[in-house]
Parts: C-alpha cells; sequence; structure tokens
C-alpha cells in the first residue's frame, strides 16, 4: 500500500493486491465473480476463505483533513464507519444497491445499520463541492443543528480496465427513534421547477419543494421549529 499526499489535502490511496476475506460467505458472487476480468492474476488461498486479486487500485480521499473536522463535530472515528461499512455485514445492501429513483440516476447504497449512504456522483459535483466546501462545513459549525446533510468524504476510485467512479459518503438523514411518528418527509433542492411531487401523498411519500410550502401554509404548527 502507497500513499500520496498532495498540497491541497487530497490522499491517494494506491493498491496493488486486493484481499477477499471469507469470499465464502458472498454466496454466488464469491470467489471468481467478485474478482472476473482479471484472469492469472488471482488466486485462492484457504479455498472459500481468502482470495487475491493482484490488482492496482488508485483510491482519493479529497481534502481528507478539512472534512477531518467534520468528524470531530459528530464525535465520528475511522473505528465506528469501519464497523457500519464493513463488507460482510453490508452484503445485502451491496448487491440490493440500484439505482436512485430520482433524474439524477445516482447508483447508491445504504450502510446495514441506515446510518450511512454511499452515492455516486459526477466530476463537476465534485468540483463544486470542493469549491463550497470551507462555507458547507463553517456553516455545519456555527449551526451543529443544521438538517442539512453532512458529506463526511467525497472520493474517486480507479482500477486497471475501468473508468473513474466518484462518491460520497453523507449522512443518512431519515434516522428514526419512532418512525410511527413521522408525518411526512420531504426531499429539498432549493428549486421551484418541476419539484412537486405528483399522485397520493401518504406519510411515506417523498414531497418535494413545493409540496413543503404547500404544507407549511396548510399545517403552521407542524412546521413551527
Amino acid at each position: 500500500m502507497e500513499y500520496v499526499v498532495k498540497k491541497d489535502g487530497d490522499i491517494t490511496v494506491i493498491l496493488r493486491q486486493i484481499e477477499i476475506k471469507n469470499a465464502d460467505k458472498w454466496g454466488k458472487t464469491s470467489g471468481q465473480d467478485l474478482i472476473s476480468n482479471v484472469g492469472a492474476s488471482a488466486k485462492t488461498l484457504e479455498e472459500g476463505k481468502t482470495q487475491i486479486n493482484n490488482t492496482k487500485v488508485e483510491v482519493t480521499y479529497y481534502r481528507l483533513y478539512e472534512f477531518a473536522k467534520l468528524f470531530g463535530m459528530n464525535r465520528l472515528s475511522m473505528q465506528l464507519l469501519e464497523k457500519s461499512l464493513d463488507p460482510i455485514l453490508n452484503r445485502k445492501q451491496v448487491f440490493n444497491a440500484g439505482e436512485g429513483a430520482g433524474k439524477s440516476g445516482s447508483f447508491f447504497f445504504f450502510s446495514h445499520d441506515r446510518k450511512y449512504i454511499i452515492k455516486t456522483m459526477s466530476a463537476e459535483e465534485i468540483d463544486v463541492m470542493l469549491k463550497i466546501l470551507p462555507n458547507y462545513l463553517e456553516h455545519l459549525r456555527k449551526t451543529p443543528g443544521s438538517l442539512i446533510a453532512k458529506i463526511f468524504g467525497i472520493f474517486t476510485i480507479e482500477k486497471d480496465g475501468f473508468g473513474k467512479v466518484h462518491v460520497m459518503l453523507m449522512e443518512n438523514t431519515l434516522q428514526f427513534y419512532n418512525p410511527d411518528k413521522l408525518e411526512c418527509i420531504f426531499d429539498l433542492k432549493g428549486s421551484k421547477l418541476a419539484r412537486t411531487t405528483k399522485g397520493e401523498l401518504k406519510k411515506s411519500t417523498i414531497r418535494k419543494d413545493n409540496d413543503f410550502k404547500i404544507a407549511k401554509a396548510k399545517l403552521p404548527k407542524l412546521f413551527k421549529m
């Protein structure tokens, strides 16, 4: 494993070998399916348990030291993240992951404990996020109770033979301690254009910006903060 630290705070981890531990627990997709397209570069140690893939993978964590500030604000540690994102515990989530329901078509999945979301993003979105990052972190520092989703990191993953994949690690804001008290859910983008939900509205329906304005006018006590 190699590390490359850049002046802007980006850190790239370079892997030249990947171990797939407990490969037998990945069911039909274990073993060769997980390391397809690598041919003779892959071999198995302790058949059905650990597999080794000799391939180059680069993972860039943008502005690691800046995002680390958000870790501190939320009493988050790498140990806690590793527990939530453990591959074995997230096996079902990984294989059930699919494209988002929105127009963006983002690919995402929830961690097994529903605390985090890993979601794909475009290179353009990374540029925008890095540009606003200082103001974003300052806002969260000043308003720790903010309902804005907390993004704990943005990454680019490169593997031999594949294109770049950009992802973000973000907090799941829908962590219910008492789901029975849920009244409504809103996905707010800060826009009025095409931001009205069609069809029947239930408690579980994800509503949009214009629905929020309508609901706030009809139920002012519910939205009083």
